[in-house]
């Protein structure tokens, strides 16, 4: 997906969240690399989000680190994406992000 797409993806869910009052948080999920090593690994579209976040006045949520080291959350066959287990548990860490933002 090109920066332009995803610029174009928000900016539609920003207009329609704005017709309830909603307010539109940017972030990251954790990747393989954050979990196993406990870092913050940096890709291609880290710059994109905060410039996005920045420019629309929209939070920036960061959930890299809240799974390091906890094992079983990466599926095996494609260690591009989370078990439910680890989805659950990146769910919760941005949940309390939003809370903490006061978000609606």
């Amino acid at each position: 997906m090109s920066d332009a797409e995803r610029t174009l993806g928000l900016d539609e869910m920003h207009a329609a969240m704005a017709s309830w009052g909603g307010e539109l948080a940017v972030g990251f999920l954790p990747f393989k690399g954050d979990i196993e090593d406990g870092g913050r690994m940096q890709r291609p579209t880290t710059a994109w989000a905060e410039e996005y976040a920045t420019s629309h006045h929209a939070a920036l949520v960061d959930a890299h680190a809240c799974c390091a080291g906890q094992a079983g959350l990466v599926l095996a066959d494609d260690p591009g994406h989370l078990t439910a287990a680890g989805n659950f548990a990146a769910g919760a860490a941005i949940a309390a992000h939003v809370l903490a933002l006061g978000l609606r």
